[in-house]
């Protein structure tokens, strides 16, 4: 096989399928009617690190809620981030029946839990 043909078995093997799976996560995320909140970072990410606490707080006061709960690796899953329009980490988004908010409020875990809660 020649560069081209392994490029191409590459891109059959790996970029449709995790184009595919994209897109699932995507719908599924956009088109159910319960809360999601999604957290985009990026591993040793400092302003990451430093919400991380607030985070699992956070995670903790929903845990009784009917809110779904995703976080996202920027480096793992670049076509998420692209498809959400992340520009900058961490990022926050609060989806609901096909409704994206940005959140751009104080990193609290309180603060988070008014935003997903709309307070």
């Amino acid at each position: 096989m020649n560069i081209d043909e392994y490029i191409f078995v590459y891109f059959l093997l790996i970029c449709v399928p995790t184009i595919i799976v994209v897109l699932h996560i995507i719908a599924y995320i956009k088109y159910t009617k319960r809360v999601n909140v999604i957290l985009f970072f990026r591993p040793g990410c400092p302003y990451c690190d430093m919400l991380i606490p607030e985070w699992n707080k956070f995670i903790n006061m929903t845990h009784d809620k009917n809110i779904i709960i995703k976080e996202i690796d920027i480096q793992k899953c670049p076509d998420i981030a692209d498809k959400f329009k992340v520009s900058n980490i961490p990022h926050i988004i609060r989806i609901q029946k096909n409704k994206e908010i940005v959140y751009y409020g104080n990193r609290t875990a309180q603060d988070i839990f008014n935003f997903v809660n709309n307070k």
